[in-house]
């Protein structure tokens, strides 16, 4: 008979964990007083990190050079709407390429929203509206035969286009690993440059090679402590990210063997224990959810769904099926595990409302 084996597939809202009509039994047995508090607290912290993170294009420039698609500067010569305000059909030159492989001119379809959101339709919107002569930093993708292209920087803005020199240092940097290997990776997780940072830790902890490798884990570990220790919010906030990173890398091997060498937990629970404690609670209540995760990833948990409260630093397991009902005032995410064997079906959900 073949092992059991664990999947896990990220949603927003699942089925019978998330059922909101009663409200959630954790939050309903604080004391309202206490309960307003909380929320206070919580609304307070986020606003301070909102004050702190003016930095907006920075994470569209990660998403970007995380994938594969081909990046570029280009200029639009053409521009037709095709789908309301939002859908555009556009004629481009590529002034410069920086990755991959694209024509020299090329007809693309975008879209555009002065709100873009992954999970707001128009889907894959950019947030700089088309415009003749217009020029961009974007990525090219392929969906369906046809080439979506996504405009990242407004090259025309100089507030915009100050981004760009971040960008080619991150393209650089991984230029030079394609000779040069982990260590320009590793010279990365210092740099001054936030993106610079982020990449290196992501082709870092999702390289197949680079986590067997002792070197890799001391590096990032020892970079995300001095972020944890920085007097900048933003820093702290993006050392706990990088641990959840890690961890997610590691959750699977938690259920089964991989088969190679892979990142201690033992160092990544003492950093997130810490970040726990930061005095910016949503640093801690994001560190708290993330350690939640982790640990309840395991094979004795199989069947069982964990509903986590990070603001009172709360988890309650129960029954993978069986009513419970979540939501109200405060964050709140679940994990359920499903077993299979052979011959039987299986399905794994993690989810978070806000």
């Amino acid at each position: 008979m073949k092992a059991p084996y664990y999947i896990f597939v990220s949603c927003l809202l699942c089925g019978v964990a998330f059922a909101q009509d009663k409200g959630s039994k954790l939050e309903s047995r604080i004391p309202p007083a206490q309960l307003r508090k909380l929320v206070k607290s919580r609304d307070q912290a986020q606003i301070e990190l909102n004050r702190a993170n003016t930095d907006t294009l920075s994470p569209m420039i990660l998403n970007a050079l995380e994938s594969e698609d081909p990046l570029a500067l280009v200029k639009l010569d053409q521009v037709q709407v095709t789908d309301g305000q939002v859908g555009f059909t556009v004629n481009l030159s590529v002034d410069k390429l920086l990755r991959g492989s694209v024509p020299q001119k090329m007809i693309v379809q975008c879209y555009w929203s002065r709100t873009p959101w992954v999970l707001r339709p128009p889907l894959g919107a950019q947030h700089i509206k088309p415009q003749v002569g217009r020029r961009m930093f974007g990525k090219f993708a392929t969906v369906d035969k046809t080439t979506l292209f996504t405009g990242i920087l407004d090259l025309d803005d100089p507030a915009e286009a100050a981004f760009l020199p971040v960008a080619i240092a991150a393209l650089d940097m991984d230029a030079a690993a394609a000779g040069s290997g982990i260590s320009s990776y590793l010279g990365g997780l210092s740099s001054k440059n936030t993106v610079v940072r982020d990449l290196a830790v992501y082709r870092l902890v999702h390289s197949k090679e680079y986590p067997a490798n002792p070197l890799c884990e001391r590096a990032i570990l020892a970079q995300s402590q001095n972020l944890l220790s920085s007097h900048k919010l933003t820093e702290r906030k993006e050392a706990v990210e990088w641990l959840g990173q890690l961890s997610n890398a590691m959750e699977l091997c938690q259920i089964r063997s991989c088969g190679m060498p892979q990142f201690q937990p033992g160092p990544v629970r003492l950093q997130l224990q810490a970040a726990i404690r930061d005095k910016n609670v949503a640093i801690g209540d994001e560190a708290f959810e993330v350690l939640a995760q982790f640990d309840f990833n395991k094979p004795e948990n199989a069947g069982y769904c964990a509903e986590i409260v990070p603001s009172l630093r709360t988890v309650e397991r129960y029954k993978q099926g069986t009513q419970h009902p979540i939501g109200g005032s405060l964050s709140v995410a679940s994990s359920c595990i499903w077993a299979r064997r052979a011959g039987h079906g299986h399905k794994g959900t993690r989810g978070k409302q806000r």
